[in-house]
């Protein structure tokens, strides 16, 4: 199939702009190699100039450590751009196979990658420690710190001063 006169109709920014009728569209050459890069573009690339990222990059990145969890609005944003790539790289195995093409020629794991369950809450917990509360380590520091100047002050009261002095600071703030 040849490209037509749309080769550049839709932007690289724009949702469908590796949509199945832009690939096959823009298909200057044999159309089950199309299929195929197109395939594995939209399953394994990563980020660049004109490449969103891939499938396999966006299961990653949703449930890596320090990434934001479920029930955040970017956890959601992932999960409906995740569901989309889904859809669209289905799409595409479809026509690959609806077109005759060589059967075992696609790259490895995309069939999986199309009907993969999106990441779960346990995925996110498996690479990252649900917070509680806050992180009580500051707080640790600062009362240790506390004690310590206080600990140091009665040893030098004790020092200058009598023994009673020194127990006494202990006990002034």
């Amino acid at each position: 199939m040849a490209s037509g006169t749309f080769t550049n109709a839709i932007p690289k920014t724009h949702p469908d702009s590796t949509s199945l009728r832009k690939t096959l569209r823009e298909c200057d050459g044999d159309v089950c190699t199309c299929l195929k890069e197109k395939i594995d573009e939209i399953a394994n690339s990563a980020k660049g100039p004109g490449s969103p990222k891939g499938l396999a990059t966006r299961f990653a990145e949703q449930v890596q450590k320090g990434a934001q969890g479920p029930g955040t609005s970017a956890w959601a944003t992932h999960q409906d751009e995740i569901a989309r790539q889904q859809k669209n790289l289905q799409d595409h195995i479809d026509e690959y196979d609806q077109s005759g093409c060589p059967n075992g020629q696609l790259p490895a794991g995309v069939r999986q990658l199309a009907s993969r369950p999106l990441p779960t809450q346990a995925d996110w917990d498996a690479n990252n420690v649900p917070m509680q509360g806050i992180d009580p380590t500051p707080a640790y520091w600062l009362v240790g710190g506390y004690i310590a100047y206080k600990v140091i002050r009665a040893i030098a009261v004790s020092f200058v001063a009598t023994p009673l002095a020194g127990g006494a600071s202990l006990a002034v703030p």
